[in-house]
């Protein structure tokens, strides 16, 4: 029975740190150990680099089921995939890092004003089956402002003068016949400022968001994508679910304090809802380039959405490999 311990005196992270850390939680995928009782103790871990790609390593060693078999058996199996992923580990890192306004620039979205009567006269012509929806100062309720993308269009609406959201924004969320998709983190903040409640009863369970009229893609994404503790936040399910892009989309980097590119425009939101702020008018308080910034979360978010649902018609599911 192997139990062969690391040395501690070196700074360097460990083969489990680099694989959760470095690796998965860097390009969102998932990462999973496993100790197999059947097999006296080995240790499984298996690693999703992919849309329905498992790739799947396993110990010959077995591990005793204490705490130092366990840190010893999952370095062990880290090492096994960190070889074993090398192909897709270099691909990964081979991309340009960009952010959505880059990778999407060419894209002619029609960004249309909440406040006027045509964009709802439109919308509600021929409603949308699904829409994708956004916000920017959730920390409030309403929100600062409000995205809704359908096809190559995305209304934007700010509060009321009474603060409160338009009527047919009202009726877009009670509207049970429209599949409303969300990219939320998993404390839910965006349903929540716009009045869509969460179940917190432990009794029947939380709500399912993979299932309209309510859908969250951080939630939908764990079937082909497999499961993550923390969300993977709309930039990594764009790489991940269009990986025919092959760039990696991340947020840009925050230096000595001051927000850059779409950062600065976060801030404005958080300072607004913050009280810091005055609140909007209206979209003629954002330019041009703040409107589409916000617009493309919300276009994304379809755009994830569509893809997921795209592979999961297809039943495209890859055969796992093995180390």
């Amino acid at each position: 029975m192997s139990s062969a311990s690391s040395s501690s005196t070196t700074t360097s992270p460990s083969p489990t740190q680099q694989l959760q850390q470095t690796i998965c939680q860097k390009f969102g995928w998932s990462c999973i150990y496993h100790r197999n009782e059947s097999t006296g103790g080995t240790w499984t871990v298996t690693v999703s680099p992919g849309m329905y790609q498992k790739r799947t390593f396993t110990t010959k060693d077995v591990y005793v089921d204490d705490k130092t078999g366990e840190k010893d058996g999952k370095a062990d199996v880290s090492k096994m995939a960190l070889e074993g992923l090398e192909e897709s580990i270099a691909r990964m890192e081979s991309y340009p890092i960009q952010e959505l306004t880059q990778v999407f620039a060419s894209i002619p979205l029609k960004l249309l004003d909440s406040f006027d009567a045509r964009t709802w006269t439109h919308f509600w012509k021929d409603p949308p089956t699904v829409v994708g929806i956004d916000t920017e100062g959730n920390q409030i309720s309403p929100p600062v402002l409000v995205q809704v993308a359908f096809g190559d269009s995305v209304i934007l609406e700010t509060p009321r003068p009474n603060g409160a959201l338009s009527k047919d924004m009202q009726r877009l969320l009670r509207d049970d016949g429209i599949t409303k998709v969300f990219c939320d983190n998993f404390a839910h903040k965006d349903k929540r400022c716009l009045g869509i409640g969460t179940n917190t009863n432990q009794n029947e369970g939380p709500t399912d968001y993979t299932v309209p009229p309510i859908v969250d893609i951080e939630m939908l994404a764990m079937e082909p994508l497999g499961y993550v503790k923390s969300p993977r936040g709309l930039g990594r399910l764009v790489t991940l679910t269009m990986p025919d892009m092959n760039v990696r989309i991340e947020k840009p980097k925050v230096s000595n304090g001051t927000s850059k590119g779409r950062f600065a425009n976060i801030n404005r939101f958080a300072r607004i809802e913050q009280g810091k702020a005055k609140p909007l008018r209206g979209l003629w308080d954002l330019s041009h380039k703040e409107q589409t910034y916000a617009a493309l979360d919300a276009w994304c978010t379809l755009k994830v959405y569509q893809q997921l649902k795209k592979d999961d018609n297809n039943n495209v599911h890859l055969v796992g490999q093995k180390g």
